[in-house]
């Protein structure tokens, strides 16, 4: 793989005090601009453009890693709107650009969407879905 400047990567994390530790290294370590999608951030247009993709201009900005839950790719429980993360991944352009997407807590890929015991919870259903998003990739 030989990275261009527009390219990015999508990290995949559960955890938001996980997801800012995480930027925090890229940034101090390595000095790349990372973003950081979860349910805290803004839902504005101005916002997704100026930090991650402008989708009228059909153009790259700042962030070359985007840190991300993985429920962002879907649509909202009880909403047939998806939220602005999924609608970005529906833009050909901005798919174009995704080089490389990485599963933080991988190891438990296989079982984290799934329910163990009849009254327990899963601890992270999105993460039953992660075929859908190789599949779109």
């Amino acid at each position: 793989m030989i990275k261009t400047n527009s390219d990015i990567t999508i990290i995949i994390i559960p955890l938001k005090r996980l997801q800012y530790s995480m930027k925090n290294d890229i940034l101090n370590n390595y000095g790349l601009q990372a973003v950081i999608i979860n349910q805290d951030m803004p839902w504005n247009r101005k916002w997704w453009n100026q930090n991650l993709h402008h989708i009228t201009m059909k153009q790259s900005e700042t962030a070359e890693i985007v840190i991300v839950t993985v429920e962002q790719f879907f649509r909202q429980k009880g909403k047939q709107m998806l939220i602005q993360f999924g609608e970005l991944m529906e833009e050909r352009q901005f798919m174009s650009r995704i080089l490389l997407v990485v599963v933080d807590k991988g190891h438990m890929v296989s079982t984290a969407g799934i329910l163990h015991f009849r009254y327990q919870k899963a601890f992270c259903k999105a993460y039953g879905n992660l075929k859908i998003i190789q599949i779109q990739l």
